[in-house]
C-alpha cells in the first residue's frame, strides 16, 4: 500500500500584498494483518503401512505488509508586497500490525487419547516468516524571492515516522500423545524468522531574500520496530519410540530502523531577523520484548517417557536445543545549517538517537520422565541439550 500528498502554493510577482502563504499536507498509511494457522491431530489414531511411511503435520505462515507514504509541500512568493507569514508544513506517517499465531501439534485430551505410527518418522512443525517493510518521506520547501517589506514569519517544517509490530506466536507440541517411529526420528520444531524493515526521512528547506523577523527551518523524523514473540518446541506427558527424538525451537528475527533529517535555512540579504533556526532531530528504535513480556525461545521434553534406539548411525539419539539469532539494528542520522547576513539571534540544533532493547529468554530442557538411549555398533548415543 501506499500514500501520497502534494500542496504547491505559488504567489505571482503582481501580487502587491499576501498577507499569508501557507501549504499544508499529510500521507498516513495503516495495515493491520491478522493470521492464525493451525495444524494438528488431536484425539485420533493413525498407524502407516508402508516401511518408511512418514506423518508430517505442518502449519506455516508468511504474511507480508510492504508500504509508503511521501508528502511534499512548497510555498514561493515573488512579489514586491509583504507577506505576514509564509508557513510550509507537512507529515508523512506509515503505521503496521501483523498479529500471527502459527499452531502445529499431536495431542491427546481428556475425550480420547492420540496415537501416531509411522515407521518412517513423524513430524511436527510450525514456521512464522513475517515481513513488514515500510518507508515515510517528507519534503518541505518555503521560499521568499521578493523585494519590500519583510515578511513576520517564515516557517518550514517536515516530519516523517515508519512505525511496525510484529506480534507472534509459534507453537509447535507433542502433548499427551504416543509417537512409534521404528525406522525414523520424530521431530517436533519451532521457527520464528520475522524481517522487519522502517525507514523514515524528513527535509525542509527555507530560502528568504527580504527577510523574517522570525525564520524557523525543522525537520524530524523517526523509525521504531516492535517485535513481541514467543517460540516453543514442546513434548509433555507423552511416549515417544523412535531412533531419534529432535526438539529445537530457533529464532531468527531481524529488524532494521533507520530515520533521517536536513534542515537547511538561508537569509543572504534582507533587513534584520529577530530569529533564525534550524534544527533536526532524527530517532531510530527496535524493541524485542519487554521486562514484563519477555521473548521466549523454548524447546523441552516433560514428563514424557523416551525409548530411542539411535540405529540411524549418526547424530544424536535425543536433541533438544533452543537457538537465538536474533539481529537489531538502528541508524540515524541529522544535519541542521543556518546562514543568515542580518539576523540577532541565529540558532542551530541537531539531535539523533539510535537505540536497540531485547529482552529475551533462551531455554532448553529435559525435566522428569524417563529416557532410555542406545547405539548400535558401539556408536555412542550422547544426549545433547
Amino acid at each position: 500500500s501506499g500514500a501520497g500528498a502534494l500542496a504547491v502554493l505559488l504567489t505571482p510577482e503582481q501580487a502587491e500584498s499576501v498577507s499569508l502563504q501557507a501549504a499544508g499536507g499529510a500521507a498516513v498509511t495503516q495495515n493491520t494483518v491478522t493470521a492464525s494457522v493451525l495444524a494438528q491431530i488431536v484425539n485420533s489414531t493413525g498407524t502407516g503401512t508402508g516401511a518408511v511411511s512418514t506423518v508430517t503435520v505442518e502449519a506455516t505462515s508468511a504474511r507480508l505488509i510492504s508500504t509508503g507514504a511521501a508528502g511534499g509541500q512548497a510555498v514561493s512568493g515573488t512579489g514586491e508586497g509583504g507577506d505576514a507569514a509564509a508557513i510550509s508544513a507537512g507529515t508523512a506517517v506509515t503505521v503496521n500490525t501483523i498479529d500471527s499465531t502459527v499452531t502445529s501439534q499431536i495431542a491427546g485430551t481428556t475425550a480420547g487419547s492420540t496415537t501416531v505410527t509411522a515407521p518412517g518418522g513423524s513430524t511436527v512443525e510450525a514456521n512464522d516468516a513475517s515481513q513488514i517493510g515500510s518507508g515515510a518521506g517528507q519534503i518541505d520547501l518555503s521560499l521568499l524571492l521578493k523585494e519590500g517589506s519583510p515578511a513576520y514569519v517564515a516557517f518550514s517544517a517536515a516530519a516523517a515516522a515508519a512505525v511496525n509490530t510484529v506480534n507472534q506466536s509459534v507453537p509447535a507440541e507433542v502433548s499427551q500423545a504416543t509417537l512409534n517411529a521404528d525406522a525414523g526420528p520424530v521431530v517436533v520444531a519451532a521457527d520464528a524468522n520475522a524481517t522487519v524493515t522502517s525507514n523514515a526521512t524528513g527535509v525542509s528547506f527555507t530560502l528568504t531574500t527580504t527577510g523574517a523577523l522570525v525564520e524557523f527551518t525543522g525537520a524530524g523524523s523517526g523509525a521504531g520496530n516492535t517485535v513481541n514473540s514467543s517460540v516453543s518446541a514442546e513434548v509433555t506427558n507423552s511416549t515417544v519410540s523412535a531412533e531419534a527424538l529432535q526438539v529445537t525451537a530457533t529464532d531468527d528475527t531481524s529488524v532494521e530502523a533507520s530515520a533521517g533529517t536536513l534542515a537547511i535555512q538561508i537569509s543572504p540579504t534582507g533587513s534584520q531577523a529577530l530569529f533564525s533556526a534550524a534544527m533536526g532531530i532524527s530517532i531510530a528504535e527496535n524493541t524485542l520484548g519487554s521486562s514484563g513480556a519477555t521473548n521466549q525461545v523454548l524447546a523441552e521434553v516433560v514428563d514424557s517417557t523416551l525409548t530411542l534406539t539411535g540405529a540411524n548411525g549418526g547424530g544424536e539419539a535425543l536433541e533438544i536445543s533452543a537457538v537465538s539469532t536474533v539481529v537489531s539494528t538502528a541508524v540515524t542520522a541529522a544535519g541542521a545549517g543556518l546562514y543568515s547576513a542580518n539576523t540577532s539571534l541565529p540558532w542551530t540544533g541537531v539531535g539523533a538517537q539510535s537505540l536497540n532493547t531485547v529482552y529475551q529468554s533462551v531455554n532448553a530442557q529435559l525435566e522428569g520422565g524417563t529416557a532410555s538411549i542406545t547405539g548400535p555398533g558401539g556408536w555412542p548415543s550422547v544426549p545433547r541439550i
